[in-house]
């Protein structure tokens, strides 16, 4: 029978902003928190200058997440406030489902 226990500190990453230092201490409050694994904790690099991102930026870190995403990971928490959209799509969505321009 398979687990039902849903998302877990075992099964999310944590994606951070290595260039924002909100993102840096809500990933690190988040982790310490919810005991998420250090191997669960993905950095990534990206200016947080607007509400909007890229698309290109955007396919470029979402690329490097994918290619670090350990293969047991269910998802994903972003934690930080600035962008919060690609193109018309809300980030988590873009994450979520792929972006998509229309």
């Amino acid at each position: 029978m398979p687990d039902a226990a849903g998302i877990t500190a075992d099964n999310l990453a944590l994606v951070v902003n290595d260039e924002d230092p909100f993102s840096i201490r809500t990933a690190q409050r988040y982790q310490s928190v919810r005991r998420i694994p250090s191997e669960n904790v993905i950095h990534i690099r990206f200016k947080p200058v607007a509400s909007t991102m890229d698309s290109a930026v955007f396919q470029m870190v979402k690329q490097e997440v994918d290619r670090v995403t350990p293969a047991h990971i269910q998802a994903y928490l972003l934690t930080w406030t600035l962008p919060y959209r690609v193109g018309c799509m809300s980030i988590t969505s873009a994450f979520a489902f792929g972006y998509d321009t229309a």
